[in-house]
């Protein structure tokens, strides 16, 4: 799926000029990746498959001046595909969707039942879509979302405004619809949220079997595993000393806690962490050029370069958590790219690695790879992009789509932190 990213400074960037995303000059979007976008349908069955297989967790990329240190690429084995989008305006009242739909259906089973779909999760501004007999409901509240769009000429869209509800109902717009399909776009001021297929069966339109999907996901989830301090040291420095780790676990502490400055609520320190990581973190080329060594996932890493692959965000943003008390963990599978998904393709996707976070009793998915649009280009250049909130706290069934679990795992980085700086003292 393709994702609109424009992103407004929900947070200030109040840190550290070291670790500032404004240190860095922000090149204006160029054409590319609109051009990219409009002929994305175009070409998705011939390039599907080499897309599947050779692309690697990646953005596109400009150039723009760097700054910062710079150690020599060293490590990783994790591979993975990442979504293009193209740029808009920050107004989702200029916004706009693709003109229509693929030329060939998705070939998903789609759901009897009617049922409710979460796209974001946000306590402040949730997003729901249910599927009735005959309409697609789709009610925004709050004042995040700005809009719904229709992709499918089948459709009609109507709009009714509440108090701090808005709910926009999609009907067909013809009885004699049976078989075809479409999707919409549901747009907040700033974003993409998300695209939905639905197909029309018997008269009646039928919501995507995507339950099947996030219960494998959940299962996955069911089965965390606490990594050995040794593991959690492979993750903190690149050489896998335990020197250096009481130092880096200090700096982390750092920044976690001027990112949360002045926020009480842990849902709110969440989202503040992965803006940050995602606003300030830089997909690495030259480390993919490089075979993806193990090492560039590291805190030290990502640290002293200021990027990385998805394991790199994903680590950055487990740690930062755990310096807040946030149980943060880090889930490794395979995801998707390019319109395709796990119930319309046989491809088995790139690896991948994301996060979900425990709080309030609420497991909430965090993509901090996805959410970045940045990019360190294979000349060196650091190119500086908006983050695109779809990937955070989205539905787990709208995130099954194209995220497949595989393993979780808890890396406790205080802990084992705490522990090496102990034994140093007592020696």
């Amino acid at each position: 799926m393709s994702f609109i990213r424009v992103f407004s400074s929900y947070f200030p960037r109040t840190l550290p000029d070291k670790y500032e995303a404004g240190s860095f000059s922000d090149d204006p979007r160029g054409n590319y990746i609109k051009k990219v976008f409009l002929i994305k349908h175009k070409l998705i069955i011939t390039i599907t498959l080499c897309v599947s297989l050779l692309a690697g967790c990646e953005n596109s990329e400009t150039s723009s001046a760097a700054s910062g240190r710079v150690i020599p690429f060293e490590s990783n084995t994790q591979v993975i595909s990442r979504p293009e989008v193209p740029a808009v305006s920050s107004a989702a009242s200029t916004a706009s969707a693709p003109e229509s739909v693929p030329a060939t259906p998705p070939d998903f089973s789609v759901s009897e039942r009617t049922g409710t779909f979460y796209f974001c999760k946000s306590p402040a501004n949730p997003v729901t879509v249910t599927f009735g007999d005959n309409v697609i409901t789709v009610v925004a509240e709050g004042d995040a979302v700005a809009g719904v769009q229709q992709g499918s000429h089948a459709m009609r869209i109507s709009r009714e405004i509440g108090a701090g509800v808005t709910t926009y109902t999609l009907t067909p717009k013809s009885e004699n619809l049976n078989g075809k399909y479409g999707c919409f776009y549901i747009i907040d001021k700033n974003n993409y949220l998300g695209e939905m297929w639905f197909s029309i069966k018997d008269g009646k339109i039928a919501a995507p079997a995507l339950r099947e999907l996030a219960e494998n996901n959940q299962s996955v989830l069911d089965s965390v595993v606490d990594s050995s301090p040794a593991r959690v040291a492979q993750a903190m420095t690149m050489d896998g000393s335990t020197d250096k780790i009481p130092e880096i676990w200090a700096e982390i502490e750092k920044i976690s806690n001027e990112i949360c400055d002045g926020i009480d609520d842990d849902y709110e320190k969440l989202r503040a962490i992965a803006d940050w990581v995602s606003d300030n973190t830089y997909y690495d080329r030259p480390a993919v050029s490089r075979g993806e060594p193990p090492s560039c996932l590291t805190l030290e890493y990502v640290l002293n370069n200021k990027s990385g692959i998805c394991g790199s965000y994903a680590n950055m943003t487990a740690a930062l958590c755990n310096a807040q008390g946030i149980r943060c963990i880090s889930i490794t599978g395979k995801a998707l790219i390019d319109g395709n998904n796990y119930l319309n393709t046989n491809l088995e996707g790139g690896l991948h690695e994301w996060n979900v976070a425990e709080i309030n009793g609420r497991q909430i998915i965090v993509d901090s790879c996805w959410m970045s649009a940045n990019n360190l280009s294979y000349g060196g250049n650091y190119t500086h992009k908006d983050n695109v909130w779809k990937w955070f706290d989205t539905g787990d069934e709208i995130f099954a789509v194209d995220h497949q679990a595989k393993t979780a795992e808890y890396k406790d980085f205080k802990t084992v932190a705490e522990n090496i700086t102990k034994q140093r003292n007592t020696q």
